[in-house]
């Protein structure tokens, strides 16, 4: 992944900063009395009755997951938030566009 540019040359504490600084976007469900927080990229689950304690649960296993990725050097596979990949993916498709265009352009 492109995402361990970010990583070189810093240490665990430096990874774990830009790992927090990273915006995801969290899914709220509510059932019955119970709510749901959800962040699908990195496969987190938290169920409470309370708001405050089910998001304070995700932020304790989302630094959780964090850090272990990071004990076990795989910072690499921590996947990246939803809208920065959309941005690329769109860069890329962009580019694809431009190079069919040329080519039409130069066969026309």
């Amino acid at each position: 992944m492109k995402q361990s540019n970010h990583f070189e040359g810093k240490n665990q504490q430096e990874k774990l900063d830009y790992l927090n600084a990273l915006q995801y976007s969290i899914v709220l469900k509510k059932k019955e009395d119970k709510f749901s927080l959800i962040i699908p990229e990195l496969s987190l689950v938290v169920l409470n009755e309370n708001l405050d304690k089910a998001y304070s649960e995700l932020y304790e296993q989302k630094q959780k997951l964090f850090t272990n990725m990071l004990d076990c050097e795989a910072e690499d596979e921590i996947q990246p938030p939803k809208n920065s990949r959309d941005f690329q993916d769109t860069i890329r498709q962009l580019k694809l566009f431009v190079y069919k265009l040329l080519i039409i352009c130069v066969l026309g």
